[in-house]
């Protein structure tokens, strides 16, 4: 039985689901534990007629939920019914965020499916969310492949505000981190500020990772 772990992908988008999925499949063929990454440019009908003709019947089938910006279609609601007969899991990366058209459109994909979720505060906001449903999920953590490091007690710790994620162009999304930043200013805190992302600049992501 193999593993399959379906991505979207760009060529100018830098992705950490794709890239902690590629990594997952190298530690999984590493154990021979058969498994197999396929990688989409985007979901419409005929990506899905060939996904049902290469994977094996009865897999196990891992998903991530593609983003708008990363070929997200209307197509994509068929996958589950397509591939109902393995044993299907959908990842749904930050939920709490979906706008309300996003979420009720899940409500499509729930009869063949598992919703996995790296944390059990999104997994309760689902099923809050969709309460009147009984919709399988399950906690998968993921563990940062950021490389531990032990402070040396003789450094002063410095204390950093923080903000991680993908920022859209309009800044709406962080409206509530530039508050916090101005309430800081007025107390001449001298905190320091981080902002970790990629803006989405007309549906594609600008290079710059990094904003200070």
């Amino acid at each position: 039985m193999n593993t399959y772990i379906i991505v979207t992908k760009e060529n100018d988008f830098e992705c950490g689901v794709r890239e902690y999925s590629k990594l997952l499949i190298d530690n999984f063929n590493s154990v021979s534990f058969k498994s197999e990454l396929i990688e989409l440019e985007n979901y419409n009908f005929k990506n899905l007629i060939n996904l049902s003709k290469r994977i094996e019947k009865k897999s196990k089938v891992i998903i991530q939920y593609p983003t708008k910006s990363m070929g997200y279609s209307i197509a994509f609601l068929f996958l589950p019914w397509i591939l109902r007969k393995n044993n299907l899991f959908i990842f749904l990366h930050e939920f709490v965020i979906f706008s309300l058209y996003r979420k009720l459109l899940l409500s499509f994909s729930c009869i063949f499916c598992t919703f996995a979720f790296t944390n059990t505060i999104e997994a309760n906001q689902f099923q809050k969310f969709f309460f009147w449903k009984k919709i399988k999920t399950t906690v998968i953590p993921l563990p940062s492949n950021i490389p531990y490091r032990k402070n040396n007690m003789e450094q002063k710790k410095e204390l950093i505000c923080c903000f991680f994620g993908h920022i859209r162009e309009d800044f709406k999304n962080i409206e509530f981190f530039l508050k916090i930043i101005d309430e800081l200013k007025k107390l001449n805190s001298k905190i320091k500020i981080q902002i970790f992302g990629s803006v989405f600049i007309k549906s594609k992501v600008k290079r710059d990772n990094l904003f200070n």
